[in-house]
């Protein structure tokens, strides 16, 4: 089993490496170990806020705050998740000023509330929900292809076990809670349909998760250029 330190580091270079999800993972494995280290908080803030993953990035950085107050980059990690997501940040950099009041990154925030105005504030929150919406849908449909292709794996093993049986044996077809008396024909017949019904989903599913991450990129990339 992994350690807490090893788990960090690992986070710590797939974030190096663009991995962003893998190192929140590292980063999620880590704090269930050790659920009140504010620094793995600061640490998947800031890789949920750099996937655009802008309220968990909120979540994080708020938990970080509240483990440890004292702590000047929680307000850093926080003011940069807000003013991403299209939020108000003032409250989160004079808060973190209070207790360092020459930081020179909340001082580089405390400029950018100031640079945008309240349209584009808007719009990047808008631009925000529509991530999160995007991003939910992608999961929804990741699921509904792994259910997809389960099934088809399902039917091609039955059908392989059908194909072995005399064309003349009788065999059963669940029907909800039920069992009905059926032939090999009438049964392989309906597996076939099963697996063309089974592959044409799953490649509708899969062209569906292709473009929900297109849109997640192209949305990412709008938002960013507001900033």
């Amino acid at each position: 089993m992994e350690t807490v330190d090893e788990l960090r580091v690992a986070g710590n270079e797939l974030f190096k490496r663009g991995k962003l999800e893998e190192a929140v993972e590292k980063y999620s494995d880590a704090l269930a170990i050790e659920p009140k280290n504010h620094l793995l908080y600061s640490n998947r803030s800031l890789a949920n806020c750099s996937a655009r993953k802008f309220e968990e990035a909120i979540a994080d950085a708020t938990e970080c705050i509240r483990l440890a107050p004292t702590f000047v980059k929680g307000y850093y990690r926080l003011a940069t998740a807000q003013i991403q997501s299209g939020k108000d940040a003032t409250e989160t950099i004079e808060k973190g000023l209070k207790l360092d009041p020459k930081n020179s990154e909340l001082k580089r925030l405390q400029k950018k509330p100031k640079e945008t105005d309240a349209a584009t504030r808007k719009e990047a929150a808008e631009l925000s929900q529509q991530i999160q919406k995007l991003q939910r849908e992608l999961q929804e449909a990741r699921g509904m292809s792994q259910s997809c292709r389960r099934e088809g794996t399902r039917c091609a093993l039955t059908k392989r076990q059908i194909d072995d049986l005399r064309d003349d044996v009788a065999v059963y077809r669940a029907v909800g809670k039920a069992f009905l008396l059926s032939t090999k024909p009438a049964i392989s017949n309906l597996l076939d349909a099963e697996l063309r019904a089974a592959d044409d989903k799953s490649k509708a599913l899969a062209s569906r998760c292709a473009f929900l991450d297109r849109s997640i990129q192209s949305t990412q990339k709008d938002l960013k250029a507001l900033f």
